[in-house]
């Protein structure tokens, strides 16, 4: 299984700066004729948007599956401090693949819980939050048929 939301991210920045370039064009059009409240209020709704974007954490996502390894690799598309981070692991010792949503499901987040020698180890958190909504049922689908049905411990 390969998984990668390299088109979907493309769009999606295309869209968020096309939307912040509109609205400071908007605001300096609004304040060059004199029209403070209507750009006091888009100014708002810029530091809104912005806020709503910070929440849902939109990231890069790649997975790969095969049947010995899942690799993650993953970072922040609008973070001042972008983090790159990979996760790779062995696919037999995959315990679980949990979920969690916000938002009344538009903001998604898995994490995968491993066996190791000492017992569990659960990964952080991972927002798929810019994963199409079409695509993360599948996605997790795709996740879940990985855990093995009788794990040996």
């Amino acid at each position: 299984m390969d998984f990668n939301t390299g088109k979907w991210v493309k769009i999606l920045r295309i869209v968020f700066l096309t939307m912040g370039l509109s609205l400071l064009l908007a605001v300096t059009t609004l304040i060059f004729f004199d029209h403070f409240t209507a750009a006091v209020l888009l100014v708002a709704f810029f530091f809104v948007a912005m806020a709503l974007i910070a929440m849902f954490n939109f990231k890069y996502l790649e997975i790969t599956a095969t049947k010995e390894k899942l690799i993650i690799k993953y970072y922040s598309l609008f973070s001042i401090d972008r983090e790159f981070n990979m996760i790779e692991f062995q696919t037999e010792q995959l315990r679980r693949v949990e979920t969690r949503s916000y938002f009344l499901g538009l903001k998604l987040e898995i994490r995968f819980v491993i066996r190791v020698k000492k017992g569990l180890a659960e990964y952080p958190w991972i927002s798929i939050s810019s994963v199409p909504i079409g695509a993360r049922s599948k996605l997790l689908g795709s996740l879940r048929k990985l855990v093995p049905q009788n794990p040996v411990s």
